[in-house]
């Protein structure tokens, strides 16, 4: 009679190597056991390439495709060079203080009045929303998102809806938005330039773009780059992004978006193709996570976290 090996014998990933003395009567079982997990080994990996991996369309489609591709494609080399291809479908998250104009940014881009939108300082919008168009040719979706510093939304609750455009962009956002207006650099928008930093990482910052609204406010000749050398601080901020950028909300202008677009895809090709990932977002939550039970000296999950 066959006696089956004690379960100490067996590891998750190295099921032959564990025993260290296998009767001969098992070898053949635990042969058996290491082929059917490299086959499904294997199986995980090329599942997961085909999760992680972008769908890209051939940059000459643009906008004669009927819609964006879910599947198919190149996949990225690992090279320097990047393939000559790009995501059928741009994506784009808003972000920035309540009031500053992210939805009428939103629906700038989109081409139409897809965001509620007005112009007080009331919050509007209090959950993400998605919305996607062909813009200029393109296919692109822009997630709106709360305001920092919420009339009607606590500062947690803003951050954790926050959080949830991220999945909403899955894969992931090739660009966040940093929405601000043209004028000095106030206290409140260092605050939220810091927890965006905190709340994604500082690898956000290589996926963000500065975008600056009420152009119309500038001086007649006045262009961003002779606007941001009043502001040391500002041009340190947009050094650290992938760029600015400036939009007028009040006046229906094609240029600016396709302009925009192009700097979105000229930063995403810096960033060798990539974009920001919920592996990212989740490192990040976890050090947030890690730093609340330093200072409250707790278990993981005691109620102060």
């Amino acid at each position: 009679m066959v006696v089956n090996p004690p379960l100490y014998w067996l590891a998750p990933c190295t099921p032959v190597r564990v025993c260290l003395r296998p009767p001969v009567v098992y070898l053949p079982c635990l042969l058996g056991l290491e082929s059917s997990f490299q086959v499904l080994q294997r199986r995980h990996l090329i599942v997961s390439e085909e999760i992680q991996q972008e769908v890209v369309v051939p940059a000459s489609v643009g906008g004669n495709s009927s819609g964006p591709s879910e599947s198919g494609g190149k996949p990225r080399e690992s090279s320097s060079k990047q393939v000559q291809g790009r995501s059928s479908v741009l994506r784009v998250v808003l972000l920035g203080r309540a009031g500053d104009g992210m939805s009428a940014s939103g629906n700038t881009i989109l081409g139409s009045e897809e965001f509620q939108s007005d112009a007080s300082s009331s919050s509007l919008t209090k959950e993400c929303m998605k919305k996607t168009a062909v813009v200029a040719g393109r296919h692109v979706s822009v997630v709106d998102t709360p305001g920092f510093f919420h009339t009607d939304l606590s500062k947690d609750e803003v951050k954790l809806e926050i959080g949830r455009c991220v999945s909403l962009s899955s894969p992931g956002p090739h660009a966040f938005l940093l929405v601000m207006p043209l004028g000095p650099y106030t206290k409140q928008e260092k605050e939220i330039v810091q927890e965006i930093q905190k709340m994604f990482s500082e690898k956000v910052m290589r996926f963000t773009l500065i975008l600056f609204t009420r152009a119309d406010d500038l001086e007649k000749g006045m262009t961003i780059k002779k606007y941001l050398k009043s502001s040391q601080e500002l041009q340190e901020l947009v050094t650290k992004c992938g760029g600015c950028h400036a939009f007028n909300n009040k006046e229906e202008n094609p240029t600016q978006v396709t302009e925009l677009l192009e700097k979105i895809e000229s930063m995403v090709a810096e960033n060798g193709g990539s974009h920001y990932t919920d592996e990212m977002y989740q490192q990040a939550q976890t050090a947030i996570r890690q730093e609340k039970e330093e200072i409250c000296g707790c278990a993981p999950m005691c109620l102060c976290l």
